[in-house]
């Protein structure tokens, strides 16, 4: 029987920025969080993804797991709170 392998977030290799978004008519507010990898250069364009997770659940759960083992094989991403959920 094989052993089961648990992902763990490559925190050392994956840099994390808390963003906000405002939206200019309403004023709602859209915080998320963007991962990109460490060895990424100034002006260096990559790939980028948004990683959403079930519909009422914060950044901060499983899809940040996600977007983080993403950005550390080359990827930005980013996760992101539904409006009146967590930070939005």
């Amino acid at each position: 029987m094989s052993e089961l392998k648990i992902a763990k977030p490559p925190i050392e290799r994956v840099a994390r920025t808390p963003v906000v978004f405002e939206n200019q008519d309403s004023g709602l507010k859209l915080a998320g969080i963007v991962y990109r990898p460490r060895t990424m250069k100034e002006g260096e364009k990559l790939p980028a993804v948004v990683v959403g997770g079930p519909m009422l659940s914060a950044k901060e759960l499983v899809q940040s797991l996600y977007a983080q083992l993403l950005a550390d094989h080359g990827y930005v991403t980013m996760v992101y709170d539904n409006s009146y959920i967590g930070s939005s």
